[in-house]
């Protein structure tokens, strides 16, 4: 999955957030109803493991909003990849649990 070792379940939520289009910590901590305190270490996680990709906002945008600049998250190519098998993962447990049918 990744040379860093498999994803926690808490990481899984979050780069699934970001697969579905969330791009700010505050919006992946409402999809997830996650913490701060939980997502944005995850972020930094990721994002060293190369699974996410992060900017800053440019100035303009956010002064004009009235709002301080945010960090903008996307998920990666290797992000995707890794999401794909920890989904699999996770079903697969599920159907050994007897969650699913198998």
């Amino acid at each position: 999955m990744s040379t860093l070792g498999p994803l926690s379940y808490n990481e899984l939520i979050v780069l699934q957030a970001l697969s579905a289009g969330c791009r700010y910590g505050f919006e992946v901590m409402a999809m997830t109803e996650l913490s701060g305190g939980t997502v944005y270490p995850i972020l930094r996680r990721c994002e060293v493991r190369r699974h996410v990709a992060s900017r800053r906002e440019e100035d303009a945008e956010a002064h004009a909003d009235g709002r301080p600049a945010r960090r903008l998250h996307t998920i990666t190519a290797l992000g995707r990849e890794v999401l794909v098998l920890a989904r699999e993962q996770l079903m697969a447990r599920h159907r050994v649990l007897g969650l699913l049918e198998p």
